[in-house]
């Protein structure tokens, strides 16, 4: 895995910045990515839409911000997208390019949304948005997921009806979707035992993906329901 270009986007609340990483998932390198597309990295996160600015603390889609800028995936090409236009910030760069910069770097990172913060959002979540549905529950089977990872247990236990009933609802959202969606339908599936549900899911990814479909294949053929590390 590798970063792709950084989008610097304004909180449609309070306009303040935040940097909203691009990811290639697949390119290998020093990220830990999880079956369920968890992503385990000092400066990455897991992408996803609906955020909380960590300024103002009101949620907002990252789709419906403002993009300030673009930082590029390259630190040797200090190359960099603004909104009047591509400007070249040479390696001893001009003053204010240079300052432009700091400010893009110093935003703060969006993230996911943390557990409780989630079930509120689902909770108080305007009907016939399915878009907003679907990144919501990804967000809270990944916070169930992480008491598996973590220690499972007396937790999960407790847990484990509400993974049930967002799992399936997932589903539901997740049938007609893309290719990435249909490699998220397979994931959810092998972990309720869905084996054959989750290689129809898989037989319909048939470009992009190939070494979480291959991984996903391999564990479903050796009926694996456990959350595996891709990378």
């Amino acid at each position: 895995m590798r970063p792709g270009s950084t989008k610097v986007v304004a909180c449609t609340h309070c306009r303040a910045w935040l940097r909203c990483q691009a990811l290639d998932l697949a390119v290998r390198q020093s990220a830990e990515v999880w079956s369920d597309l968890r992503v385990r990295h000092a400066f990455w996160s897991t992408p996803v839409d609906i955020v909380a600015c960590p300024v103002c603390r009101e949620l907002f889609r990252r789709r419906d911000a403002v993009e300030v800028g673009v930082l590029p995936s390259s630190i040797e090409a200090l190359d960099f997208k603004v909104n009047d236009g591509w400007r070249l910030l040479p390696r001893f760069g001009k003053a204010r390019e240079l300052a432009q910069l700091e400010r893009f770097m110093a935003a703060p990172l969006a993230e996911e949304l943390p557990a409780d913060l989630v079930e509120t959002a689902l909770a108080g979540m305007a009907e016939g948005v399915p878009d907003d549905e679907m990144d919501l529950r990804l967000q809270q089977w990944r916070h169930h997921n992480d008491l598996r990872r973590a220690e499972p247990g007396r937790e999960w236990l407790r847990i484990e009806p509400l993974f049930l009933i967002n799992a399936q609802r997932l589903l539901s959202l997740l049938v007609i979707g893309g290719e990435l969606q249909q490699l998220l339908a397979a994931e959810i599936n092998r972990e309720l035992g869905q084996f054959h549900t989750a290689m129809q899911c898989l037989s319909r990814v048939q470009r992009g993906y190939g070494h979480q479909k291959v991984a996903l294949m391999s564990w479903i053929v050796e009926g694996r329901t456990e959350l595996q590390v891709y990378y």
